[in-house]
């Protein structure tokens, strides 16, 4: 599903657009309970789910990485299978450890993953012509999103002539 998001009250001849500057997943605020199913989990699928949780977890976080006590206080892991799990997503390289700090981060492996994907749906390229014909008619900033579950997923923005909407600032 395909949204173009405008501001509340907008109208055909002046639209309204918003930016919107973070997304945290859903699956970071339930925990480890994002793999369950109705507070059950499947058999002979525990380990993925909690490996696929830690890094959807991770693409959440910025900064200089997750030290191994915070990724398993927030999955509510022990820390040797935190540390397990860890080690499986390192060895195919979609987590990297930083050996200064020792600190976790998402790897090139992941990073191609989603590049992978990306290109797969040229969604960026179809939707750009619309978000400029939006702006020049707006003056405003255009934005599309793509649901992505219960989350949001910014796809690609055009600038407009004037301020975003609702104060919004651009983040460099």
């Amino acid at each position: 599903m395909v949204a173009l998001a405008m501001g509340a009250g907008a109208t055909t001849d002046r639209m309204r657009s918003i930016s919107v500057h973070t997304f945290t997943s859903a699956a970071s605020a339930r925990g480890i309970g994002f793999a369950r199913a109705g507070g059950r989990e499947r058999p002979g699928t525990q380990a993925v789910d909690r490996a696929l949780w830690l890094l959807l977890h991770m693409a959440g976080e910025t900064g200089a990485g997750l030290s191994l006590k915070d990724v398993s206080a927030s999955a509510g892991l022990d820390p040797a299978t935190t540390h397990r799990l860890l080690g499986s997503l390192k060895r195919f390289g979609l987590v990297e450890q930083n050996p200064q700090t020792r600190r976790y981060g998402l790897g090139l492996e992941f990073f191609a993953l989603a590049a992978a994907a990306s290109g797969r749906l040229q969604l960026a390229e179809r939707i750009r012509p619309t978000l400029a014909a939006l702006s020049r008619a707006s003056g405003l900033r255009s934005v599309c999103f793509v649901r992505n579950g219960p989350d949001l997923v910014c796809v690609e923005t055009h600038p407009g002539r004037s301020p975003s909407a609702f104060g919004a600032r651009d983040r460099g």
